[in-house]
This record gives C-alpha cells, structure tokens and sequence, in this order.
C-alpha cells in the first residue's frame, strides 16, 4: 500500500486509503485519496512508478519497496511493489522488512554519536582504551600500529584494520550465516582471531572501507553500556536508543520469531529463489532488517537535526552530531556512518548502500530536505536502488525548488580499445576485471548475475550504472577508485588486490 501524509508531523505514521498493487510486474493503481496530500510531489511520485517499474523488468526483480520524505512539508510517500513471497504471491507492501544490508553501519554510527553525546567515549581516543584487549599484527609491507587507531578512523574506514571477508575468513565465525541468521560467537570470538591477523594498510594511510570495524564499533558500544554479550548488548542497545524512541517499530539488529515472518523472502532474479536467508552474523557492519515506514522516519529525523518534527521525545542525536557524521574531510568520500557518493550523471548526494541478497540504498539531501529509501530482494536488482532512489531524488528536487541538481559532467580524452585492453586484470573492487569487444567488465560483480560495464568518459574516468569510477596505483597494485567531489580524488573501497597488473 502506498501512502500519503498531510503536511505537518505526528508522532505516528496515520493510515491512508491510497493503495497500489503488482500484478505480476504490472503496478496497478487501485485508489487515489481526495485529500490535498495527493497534490504534492505528484510529478515525482509518477517518475517513482514509471522507473519502478521498468527497472524491475530490466533487472528482473521480483519486489521493491519505496520511501520518499520531504522534511520541510512533512510529507511522506511509501509503498512497496511486486512480490515478497512470489510462489504464494505475498506482496511486497510499506511494512514488509528487508535486510538493509551495509547501510546498517549508518545506525551502528548513530549509536556511537550517542555514547560521545553521553560522554563516555571520545572519538579520538585510541580504542585500546575502551578495548584494551585489541591488537592486530603490522602489515609486511605498509606498517601499521593498531595502538593508534581512533574511533573515528573506525567510523570513516582510515584504521587499515584487517578486513574478514573475501580470501581472508580466518574462523567460521566471521563466515555469514543462513537461516536463523544468528550468529552470536561472531562478535564474542573477536578478540581470539585479531591478534593473529595483519593490519590491512597504514592507519591513515587510505580510506578503505571496512566491516571489521564496525564490528569492534558494535562491540565498544556494548562494552561501554556494561553488557557482557557483545551481540545481546549491541541489539539491546540499539533497540532501546534508537528504534523505540524514533518510532521505528519493526526495525532491529536481530531476527527474531516475530519479525522473521515479514522478512520478503531472497531471490537470485524474478524468477529464482535464493536457498535460505543470508544475512550477516557480525550484525553491526550489516545485520539489520528495515522497512520503507520505519527508514522513512529514520530519514526525517536525520534531515531534521535529530528529531522528529517537534517532538523531542523522538530525539536521537543532536543537530551537532549529525553534522559530524556528514562532514566529509578532504580527499576523502566517507564521514561517520554515511557516504559522500558521487552519482554516474555528475550529482552528488549523502546517504549509505548495502547488500547481500537484498539490495538497499538511502539517499539524503541535507540541502533540500529531500529523502530516499528503496530496497530490493533480489541479487539481480544490485543496481537498481541507487538508479531509482537517484531518479525519485533528481525530480523531487525538481518539483520542489524549480532548480534541477546541480551536476558536473567528466570531460576529457576518449580512450582507444588497446588502452582499455591494458587495463584489464585483477582489481580491488570484485576480482577480474575483463576486456571483452573492445569493452571493460566486471563479470558477475560483487555477486551479481549483472556484468558491470564501464564506458570510458575521458582522462581516465569511467561511468558505471553505479557511479563514476576511475584507477589509480596504491602500493603494490592498481585500485578501482570511486569518484568524488573532483576528478582527482578518490577512495579505494575494498580488500588489497591479489596480484599486480
């Protein structure tokens, strides 16, 4: 069901009688509400259901959901299309819950500001104070001292911690879990796997993003709340501190006997079931399950300066903090839990992605008020989210200020196919790179069926359906580098490469 809410807020979502259905990959339009709800963003809601639907034809996606806010009018816009359960035709609706995947790292930092807001931690402090137990082996080649990282190096991914995905599982208990999804030993066991690992990088040395860290972040917050499950007292936490009080009420870091039920089931594509529910057991680098009602909230407190609307009942963080969270340092694309993204059409937005089987981004727009939530259930629709959440954002705007996005186009030299034919071997980002008729792709990426093409743009740069991407050498190998702000900065964005080109 897809709803609208009058201007103004109330501490509670109100119920509305504006309903959309999916049948098969046909959205229907039901009921439209005689209300003069109906007459806000209606441009922006029809770009949001005409792109829906054709990218969940493109990307074979059998269920998206949709949040939409504009926090200076109050509104509201959410819904879901498609399927949850396809075999029993269980649709996707407003409160169906989805893995959200790494955007989780966003209310894992939420709960570290709050702890800095409560005094008991300071962000700049090395985190062996806290954790005293930490330690981590220098890099061979690159050095590194884990005595000298901070929280904050934690928080924006500059600690050059060991990463534990990918080639370096070290303990079955940092391996992502089926079913139940439950893996508690992940975050106790910890401190027996750390010392015996090299640090990745040079604190300081290169953004580069990281799960372990927040992990540990998960496990200072519940370290300094004194509870001595790392994993019960991090759920315990975030439950009490950030859900109740912002009216999230379906949203946890755990999967639990009542909410398992509402969990859109995973598919590969629209047509293939995936086998079982995979979902990280180190639940605070990616363990929470969300939906489209309760990120909408999430999204007008955080545009709001930490509250919702004026009911300070609803307060998570203070305006400051937040603030703190998006200032994004120089040369650099990640603040404290949120990212700075620079889209494939020259935007830029603020906001944090994530995904396993399901796939999620949130996009906001602390300058126009404007945020987006979409998630989709299938390994296929990896893309999807971003494109859809860029387009619903890009006509919001529109719609609200008259003023298109602001964007910066990349100009340069085109590149020659034996240029391109170079540059094809091993990258940072998901494996081999490839270079198949006169094109670069990375095959199946990041676990996609999708192959991920990218078409040179000039100077070195490249456009993706999910950004602008470009290389560079770091070390020993070269780097695919998300862009940013300029065309020469940049951030490595996953484990060191295994070979030199």
């Amino acid at each position: 069901m897809m709803k609208l809410k009058k201007k103004g807020f109330t501490k509670t979502f109100k119920k509305t009688t504006a309903s959309v259905l999916a049948a098969s990959m046909m959205i229907v339009p039901v009921n439209v509400m005689a209300d003069e709800a109906t007459e806000m963003f209606g441009n922006t809601r029809r770009v949001a259901m005409e792109q829906a639907t054709a990218m969940m034809e493109m990307f074979s996606v059998p269920g998206v959901t949709i949040g939409f806010v504009d926090v200076d009018s109050g509104f509201t816009w959410t819904g879901g299309l498609g399927y949850a359960d396809v075999e029993q035709g269980v649709a996707v609706t407003e409160d169906t819950l989805f893995s959200i995947g790494s955007t989780a790292k966003t209310f894992t930092a939420v709960a570290i500001m709050q702890l800095v807001e409560a005094g008991v931690l300071d962000l700049d402090e090395p985190i062996i104070t806290y954790l005293p137990e930490f330690s981590m082996l220098p890099n061979p080649l690159h050095g590194g001292d884990y005595r000298n990282i901070t929280t904050r190096m934690l928080l924006n991914h500059t600690s050059g911690i060991h990463e534990y995905s990918g080639e370096y599982f070290a303990s079955d208990s940092f391996r992502l879990g089926y079913s139940d999804g439950q893996n508690r030993e992940a975050m106790n066991n910890i401190f027996s796997v750390l010392p015996n690992l090299h640090m990745q990088n040079q604190e300081l040395n290169l953004q580069t993003y990281n799960n372990t860290g927040y992990i540990l972040l998960g496990i200072l917050v519940a370290r300094l709340t004194g509870a001595e499950n790392y994993f019960d007292g991090f759920v315990e936490f975030t439950q009490e501190s950030i859900f109740h009080p912002s009216g999230m009420a379906s949203s946890s870091f755990e999967i639990t006997p009542e909410n398992r039920p509402y969990i859109t089931l995973p598919y590969h594509d629209a047509e293939t079931a995936a086998e079982g529910f995979l979902y990280v057991g180190a639940t605070p680098t990616g363990g929470m399950v969300s939906n489209a009602v309760d990120m909408a909230r999430f999204m007008h407190i955080m545009l709001n300066g930490g509250v919702y609307g004026d009911d300070e009942e609803t307060r998570i963080l203070q305006a400051s903090s937040i603030d703190e969270m998006t200032a994004v340092e120089d040369g650099m694309t990640i603040g404290l839990g949120i990212m700075y993204r620079h889209h494939a059409s020259g935007a830029v937005s603020m906001g944090h992605a994530g995904g396993l089987q399901h796939h999620t981004d949130v996009l906001l727009d602390f300058e126009n008020g404007i945020g987006v939530f979409v998630s989709v259930n299938s390994v296929s629709g990896m893309a999807l989210p971003r494109l859809l959440g860029e387009a619903i954002w890009k006509a919001a705007v529109y719609e609200k200020t008259g003023v298109p996005v602001p964007l910066n186009p990349y100009r340069g030299t085109p590149f020659v196919p034996e240029s391109l034919e170079e540059l094809a071997g091993w990258y940072t980002t998901s494996g081999q790179l490839v270079y198949e008729d006169g094109v670069l792709v990375f095959p199946s990426f990041q676990g996609s069926s999708i192959d991920l093409e990218l078409t040179p743009i000039g100077d070195g740069f490249f456009e993706t359906m999910l950004g602008v991407l470009f290389f560079q050498t770091s070390g020993w190998c070269y780097v695919l580098v998300s862009c940013t702000k300029c065309a020469t900065r940049g951030t490595v964005r996953a484990n060191p490469c295994t070979r030199k080109l």
